[in-house]
């Protein structure tokens, strides 16, 4: 049996460099660009890689402080070199220069403040008041929550993530229910202020931790929401507060139990 192979090696002359991560990277600052690195491939005239061959990297002159680190010295066998940036506390742009087999390339990209929730900035949406509760709608006060202004105006969707802003939570073990890490249903965006739906997955657990994350990477202070109390609906005198059934809520709830004379319990919900 014959298996054909081809042997292909790098030959004298014109080294191209390609830039593969790192470029026009919208960056936060004090974080690590969102591609994590930048990086770069050098290949001769026919696109083999040219392996084991001298690089630098270097801030560039106009850019904003930053920090390179784990570079590489030379390329690796597959022609590749990195470094990881990581930007200071300023905003403006960022510029690494990039060199190797003799071509040379500049990487760059813009730089913001992060995201940052005010101190009690987490309030139900109705009467701004806290604490909130799962499957609630919530206003979340800050800086910097989103580059633009824009809202949902879906009547049966609600979306994960709007002009690149996404609200997450995560909620330790406690009891019988696994630790879990779920994201919110976005109403509203803006700079100042974002809305958004409390997961339900949330029903049973005394407490979150919540943050808001802009471009996928980036994200500013964590905040602990405490006090996620269930929803409780007020009902008044007549047939609806004698029978439940009567009563649907939202999408439609599967079981509402009473507990006090004229107050009801979501048990069981759906979406």
């Amino acid at each position: 049996m014959r298996v054909p192979y081809m042997v292909l090696s790098p030959t004298a002359g014109t080294v191209n460099l390609d830039a593969v991560s790192g470029d026009g990277d919208q960056a936060l600052a004090g974080q690590i660009i969102p591609d994590g690195q930048v990086a770069f491939q050098l290949t001769d005239a026919n696109g083999v890689p040219v392996t084991a061959t001298a690089v630098t990297f270097s801030q560039a002159r106009g850019s904003v402080p930053l920090t390179i680190s784990n570079a590489s010295t030379t390329t690796d066998n597959y022609g590749f070199a990195y470094a990881t940036v990581t930007i200071g506390s300023q905003t403006g742009s960022y510029a690494v220069n990039a060199s190797g087999g003799g071509q040379s390339y500049q990487f760059s990209g813009s730089v913001s403040l992060p995201p940052t929730v005010s101190a009690g900035g987490v309030v139900n949406a109705a009467n701004s008041t806290a604490p909130v509760a799962p499957g609630s709608y919530v206003s979340i006060y800050g800086s910097n929550l989103s580059y633009t202004t824009d809202e949902n105006y879906s009547a049966v969707r609600l979306p994960l993530s709007m002009d690149q802003v996404t609200v997450s939570f995560d909620a330790a073990a406690t009891g019988s229910l696994p630790a879990v890490s779920v994201p919110g249903h976005i109403v509203y965006v803006s700079p100042g202020q974002v809305n958004i739906q409390v997961p339900w997955e949330l029903q049973g657990y005394s407490s979150a931790k919540m943050k808001v994350t802009l471009y996928e990477f980036g994200f500013g202070n964590v905040m602990q929401i405490p006090g996620l109390t269930k929803i409780v609906v007020n009902m008044g005198v007549g047939e609806a507060a004698r029978d439940a059934k009567l009563i649907e809520l939202g999408g439609g709830t599967t079981e509402i139990q009473e507990l006090t004379a004229g107050r009801w319990l979501v048990e069981n919900y759906q979406i």
